[in-house]
């Protein structure tokens, strides 16, 4: 819902919503048009006997939410050489390539649908500070922690999960094997 549309739908009908004096799309505050760019310079050689190539490119991509980004950088050579009978052929190649990344935060999507749109982005009484969501559903600030992290190079991981907990059971199944490995009957 838009700010409008929540003050005349949830408020209008005596829900148990609040206005915030905000005026904001949260889905557009936390995302952007994805755009990706590539350039690749390539040159390459040779003779009936040798011939070489070598190119070097760039890649920068950015996704929707305003963490996640891409940028590459490759390199390739080869070289291939023939001898002067024909007897051997000799070739090399090399392929290095560098990339950084920032991964989205897909959390960001399901709390900017779920915040109030009457949220104010910046907190009214402290301009420098994000508007503090104590007491809504979505416990934080979408927007919070864009400016925490910027840049690429940095891999944003969730953490870990938790370890899986596997149960033991008193009666062994008649699908395990035995000790010899064969199935048990």
């Amino acid at each position: 819902l838009s700010a409008q549309e929540y003050r005349a739908v949830k408020l209008g009908w005596g829900d148990r919503g609040v206005d915030l004096g905000g005026n904001l799309d949260w889905f557009d505050a936390v995302t952007r048009t994805g755009f990706t760019q590539q350039h690749t310079l390539t040159v390459s050689g040779g003779n009936s006997n040798s011939n070489y190539r070598v190119s070097a490119d760039f890649r920068d991509a950015n996704g929707i939410d305003l963490r996640s980004g891409r940028r590459e950088y490759g390199a390739r050579a080869s070289i291939m050489h023939t001898t002067k009978g024909g007897l051997f052929t000799i070739s090399a190649n090399i392929a290095p390539r560098i990339i950084n990344r920032s991964n989205a935060d897909w959390s960001v999507f399901k709390d900017a649908l779920e915040a109030n749109p009457t949220t104010p982005l910046m907190d009214p009484e402290n301009p420098a500070q994000y508007y503090n969501f104590y007491g809504q559903i979505t416990g934080s600030n979408p927007r919070q922690g864009y400016h925490q992290t910027p840049g690429l190079g940095r891999n944003r991981q969730a953490q870990p999960p938790a370890p899986v907990r596997q149960e033991r059971h008193q009666r062994p199944s008649p699908f395990v094997t035995d000790h010899v490995r064969r199935p048990c009957l």
